[in-house]
């Protein structure tokens, strides 16, 4: 199975456990998703753009989740502050690929999510 779909999944199986919205679990969703698809591109933007900040938590996060052979870092999710939601927010808008390639994508998932 695709990592991105196992990710996709424990995202929304943990949605209730973490008590997420819909759109929290879809901007995190589709993040984890875009930067695993397209790390270099993610690396690039942020070396070239210092001004961009990047969520020190969503970086541990990822970078733990990456070291799991299973969906047991599922339990990570519940370590993500609500108010850290903001801030993958911000980052996702600030990405000059938002409209292109991440907005659909968010959508997509928050409807999933309501399901």
């Amino acid at each position: 199975m695709k990592a991105s779909t196992i990710l996709t999944s424990a995202v929304f199986a943990t949605m209730a456990a973490a008590d997420l919205t819909p759109k929290q679990v879809a901007d995190i969703s589709v993040l984890f998703e875009d930067i695993d698809s397209n790390t270099m591109q993610y690396i690039s933007y942020l070396l070239t753009h210092p001004s961009v900040e990047f969520p020190s938590n969503l970086i541990n996060l990822y970078t733990k989740m990456m070291t799991y052979t299973d969906d047991s870092f599922t339990t990570l999710f519940k370590t993500l502050a609500a108010s850290e939601y903001s801030q993958i927010s911000s980052l996702e808008t600030a990405l000059p690929w938002y409209s292109t390639r991440l907005y659909s994508e968010i959508k997509s998932a928050e409807a999933a999510a309501r399901r």
